[in-house]
C-alpha cells in the first residue's frame, strides 16, 4: 500500500510539474528620429551627412539645436513616447539615445536638464555622456535603463526634456580660435543634433487560460499510470501466500 501511495505522489508531481503554465514576456518599442543613420557610434559625420539622417523625421530629431557660438544658444529639446500596454505589468525599461555633438569632452558637464515624465534623471544621463565619447561634432550612442521609473510608464507615454549647456566644442575657427594650434577649442555655449531616441518596454504576458494538455503532459501521465500499475501487481504479488512445500 505505501509502494502505491508513492506512486500517486510521484504521478501528482508529474502532473504538477507538466501543467505548470510558461509565463512569456512582450517587447514594447517605441521609437522616434533615425536609429539607423548610416553612421556609426563614434563616427565624426559631417553637415550634410547628418541634415541627411535628420531629413523628415519628428521634431526635434529633425534639425540642429543651438549653435556652439552664440550664447545662450543651448541644445534643448522635448518628445514623448506612447505605447500600449495591453493592461499588463511592466518588467523592465531601457532607452538608447543617439545624439551628434554633445562635446562631453569640453570641462565641466554638459547636460543642464534631463527629464522623464518630470523625474529628475540628469546625473545619470550626464554620467553616460561624461564616461565615453563626446568630441567634436562626434556620433555617440547611450543606453539609459529606467528600472527605477516603471510606475511613471504604467499610463503608457513617457514625456521626455533635454537641455544641454556650455562649454561645447569648436574645430577652430578664425573668429573664436586664440590658439591657432589647438584644432578644437571651447566655445561659450554647447548645440547638438538629437539622431533618435527608443523606449523598449518588456511586459508580463499572462498564461493563457485552460490550456490543452501537451504531448509531454500526456506522455508523463501516461507514464505515470504505468508506474502505478507496475507497483500494483508488486504488491499483490507480495500478498498471494506462498504454497507449502510437501516432501513425499
Amino acid at each position: 500500500m505505501i509502494m502505491i501511495r508513492k506512486s500517486l505522489l510521484v504521478l501528482v508531481l508529474f502532473i504538477s510539474v507538466a501543467g505548470i503554465q510558461q509565463v512569456t514576456a512582450a517587447i514594447i518599442v517605441d521609437s522616434l528620429g533615425n536609429p539607423t543613420p548610416g553612421f556609426n557610434n563614434g563616427d565624426v559625420p559631417d553637415t550634410a551627412t547628418v541634415g541627411g539622417a535628420q531629413g523628415g523625421q519628428v521634431d526635434p530629431f529633425n534639425q540642429s539645436l543651438g549653435n556652439d557660438i552664440l550664447a545662450d544658444t543651448n541644445a534643448t529639446g522635448s518628445w514623448s513616447h506612447i505605447f500600449d500596454l495591453m493592461g499588463k505589468p511592466i518588467q523592465s525599461a531601457i532607452l538608447d539615445f543617439g545624439i551628434v555633438d554633445h562635446d562631453s569632452a569640453a570641462s565641466g558637464d554638459q547636460v543642464s536638464l534631463f527629464s522623464i515624465d518630470g523625474v529628475d534623471l540628469t546625473t545619470e544621463l550626464n554620467a553616460l555622456f561624461e564616461a565615453s565619447g563626446g568630441g567634436d561634432n562626434e556620433y555617440n550612442v547611450y543606453q539609459l535603463d529606467l528600472g527605477s521609473i516603471l510606475g511613471n510608464l504604467a499610463d503608457g507615454s513617457a514625456d521626455f526634456i533635454l537641455s544641454l549647456t556650455g562649454p561645447g566644442q569648436q574645430t577652430c575657427l578664425a573668429a573664436i580660435c586664440s590658439d591657432p594650434s589647438n584644432p578644437v577649442t571651447e566655445t561659450i555655449s554647447n548645440g547638438a543634433n538629437y539622431i533618435f531616441s527608443a523606449l523598449t518596454i518588456t511586459t508580463q504576458d499572462s498564461p493563457p487560460p485552460n490550456p490543452a494538455p501537451e504531448p509531454g503532459t500526456l506522455l508523463l501521465f501516461s507514464i505515470g499510470i504505468l508506474g502505478m500499475r507496475t507497483c500494483r501487481q508488486r504488491y499483490l504479488a507480495q500478498q498471494i501466500p506462498k504454497k507449502s512445500i510437501i516432501n513425499l
